[in-house]
């Protein structure tokens, strides 16, 4: 279930930004759910500190870079 749908189910007065602030200060919210943040933001995936998106960039340049460099060559 999304925060939003528990938020909705809450049927609370507080908007949803305040409601996630006071589930995480009772610690209300699952590990999963803490993850996401309260103004609609994406999580930020990151390994050694180094955003997901940016690694995977790098390797399709990378794979890319091995496979057409033989056939330029030819």
């Amino acid at each position: 279930m999304t925060l939003n749908q528990k938020y909705k189910r809450s049927r609370s007065p507080l908007t949803f930004k305040e409601w996630v602030f006071e589930q995480q200060k009772n610690g209300d919210l699952d590990f999963d759910d803490a993850k996401f943040a309260a103004d609609g933001d994406k999580p930020k995936i990151e390994v050694g500190g180094i955003p997901v998106i940016y690694i995977g960039i790098g390797l399709v340049a990378i794979i890319g870079a091995i496979y057409l460099i033989p056939k330029l060559r030819k």
